[in-house]
């Protein structure tokens, strides 16, 4: 748990981390992550100026380990939570999801990513190497081309998107950080009417029974058909003010 505390600036930190879970959604080992430290909680799949700074000394070890230039370099989307004393700031780069749910719910999400592969999935395309080819395409186009959405990379001519919000403490219940593997509780799966009602059985029951329940879901032969992967890696953290 997080305790409240002060940050390099003597800033109160009111964020405590209250549950956080990151499971595998196969043999293979988890590329989803979660973590928190002072006045960060982030999730990643796979920011503000800080996403900048961190793409930079991406691209620094990149040329300084020889990474290929004509290979796809790696990418990632991030869900970040920034304590600011008073308030906090959320912030979104790639398909990570972010609520706000207390006097009101606010959703920091989109349906981008989702809907592109879907029309991927639907163009039935059998041979192996125009899969790869179509998805390095679609991945180098949100990297580099300052569409509405991007991934985070440290591509030297990336062109990073962040999506922001911004709230004060007073009237936040909770906040939830969640990867696209476990959005898929309410984007797929229709589990939950909507995102107040998931922070609510997060609350009751926590995340890693959340996950159990996409996991389960998973399971059914008649799910996941405009999906690549039908089971995906899932990372959450549920986040409350102290």
């Amino acid at each position: 748990m997080l305790q409240e505390s002060g940050d390099a600036t003597g800033r109160m930190i009111k964020m405590k981390i209250r549950d956080s879970v990151a499971t595998a959604g196969g043999a293979r080992s988890n590329e989803d992550r979660v973590g928190h430290a002072g006045s960060l909680a982030w999730v990643i799949d796979g920011a503000t100026d800080l996403l900048e700074r961190i793409a930079v000394e991406v691209q620094w070890r990149q040329d300084a380990y020889g990474f290929p230039s004509d290979r796809m370099p790696p990418a990632c989307s991030i869900g970040l939570c920034v304590d600011r004393g008073h308030g906090f700031e959320l912030t979104r780069i790639g398909d990570a999801t972010a609520v706000i749910d207390g006097d009101t719910t606010r959703v920091l999400a989109t349906s981008y990513f989702d809907g592109r592969e879907a029309a991927a999935v639907r163009a039935r395309e059998t041979d192996p190497a125009m899969v790869v080819a179509a998805m390095q395409q679609r991945r180098r186009h949100t990297m580099t081309s300052g569409d509405v959405e991007s991934v985070f990379s440290g591509h030297p001519q990336r062109r990073l998107v962040p999506h922001r919000i911004t709230a004060d403490w007073a009237g936040t219940g909770h906040i939830l950080l969640c990867t696209d593997g476990f959005a898929r509780l309410v984007t797929d799966y229709q589990l939950f009417a909507g995102w107040s009602e998931v922070v609510a059985e997060a609350r009751e029951r926590g995340v890693a029974y959340l996950e159990k329940l996409i996991r389960q879901t998973e399971s059914d032969p008649a799910v996941g058909g405009d999906r690549f992967k039908r089971a995906d890696d899932v990372a959450a953290v549920l986040i409350c003010a102290g």
